[in-house]
């Protein structure tokens, strides 16, 4: 009896430690898609034992410079990788020209099988390892939402070869429809934003409402820069508007993001300058309202990546095979 009960209570506290450890990594992967990295790792850091994907994600929150790894970023892609990784095995395959060598030529395979039974994260994956306009294609057609977005932006950026421009632009825009057929989020932020240019605000709206009820960070800022430009709307309601939304992000974003690079000035002096242009009154409402909606939703940026992508255990075995040592 004694051993069934101390058995029961082995079961009870290891199921116990495995829902808290889930806990924290859900915990630490919002974080993470807020841009909070100090605090993704004082979450992960306090795991027992971090899985694949919770290594991966801590190694991405050392990442300083896209072209180069920093040293604590390469340490934990290569354990995250060795347990099975793919996103760290497909990281590590960009700069690491030893072990990234022989780490591609053991993941491209695997890959291109998953992409040929039909799964377009592996076709996304291998877009950046091997001929990206060749796996794109595949992928766009067998309907892939981010498949037809990439070739949308390869393309208007000035990708392939054309005659003339209307037929690049005709062909990326194709692209742009299809994405947005499939509902893939950038497409619709595009369009959305498109729509207020023209001054068709209901339509803009209508079709990034989705995005802005799931708490996607970039529909968010999309609408708060849009308001803010003003396109063709009455001043007073683009104001509101746009310190609504400049509000709701800088809630859980905060001026950590790059994205508002292209704004040209901070997240903090848009509020600001924008405070000036409300009555104190309005402020109040506008936050009133702001926390309304803070209250219902989690907004994090959606960047479409599955972290828990990763090898079979037979996989696993065959990389363990390779000189990790390199």
């Amino acid at each position: 009896m004694t051993r069934k009960i101390i058995l029961f209570f082995c079961f009870f506290w290891s199921q116990a430690c495995f829902s808290n450890s889930n806990l924290q990594y859900k915990l630490a992967e919002t974080l993470f898609l807020q841009n909070r990295y100090e605090e993704t790792r004082v979450v992960l850091e306090n795991i027992e034992v971090m899985s694949a994907e919770s290594r991966y994600i801590y190694a991405k929150t050392f990442n300083i410079n896209p072209f180069s790894f920093s040293r604590d970023e390469y340490i934990n892609l290569k354990k995250s990788a060795y347990d099975g990784n793919i996103n760290a095995i497909v990281s590590l395959t960009y700069h690491d020209f030893g072990l990234g060598k022989d780490l591609k030529n053991f993941i491209t395979p695997i890959l291109s099988k998953r992409a040929t039974s039909g799964d377009n994260y592996a076709v996304h994956l291998l877009s950046f390892m091997d001929n990206r306009v060749k796996w794109l294609t595949f992928g766009a057609d067998n309907g892939d939402g981010r498949s037809h977005y990439e070739l949308y932006k390869y393309y208007i950026n000035g990708g392939g070869f054309f005659f003339f421009d209307r037929n690049r632009k005709k062909v990326a825009n194709k692209h742009l429809e299809l994405s947005l057929d499939k509902k893939f989020n950038k497409a619709i932020i595009i369009k959305s934003t498109d729509h207020f240019i023209e001054g068709n605000y209901k339509r803009a709206l209508k079709i990034i409402t989705p995005l802005l009820n799931s708490g996607d960070a970039d529909a968010i800022l999309s609408l708060a820069q849009n308001y803010n430009l003003r396109f063709k709307q009455d001043k007073n309601i683009a104001i509101e508007n746009a310190y609504y939304f400049y509000y709701i992000y800088n809630h859980f974003i905060g001026d950590k993001s790059s994205d508002l690079s292209s704004v040209g000035i901070s997240l903090n002096m848009n509020i600001e300058n924008l405070k000036k242009d409300l009555s104190i009154e309005q402020i109040s409402s506008i936050e009133s309202n702001a926390h309304t909606y803070i209250s219902n939703h989690t907004v994090k940026y959606n960047h479409n990546k599955i972290y828990n992508y990763s090898l079979t255990d037979s996989e696993l075995q065959r990389l363990r095979n390779i000189n990790w040592e390199q």
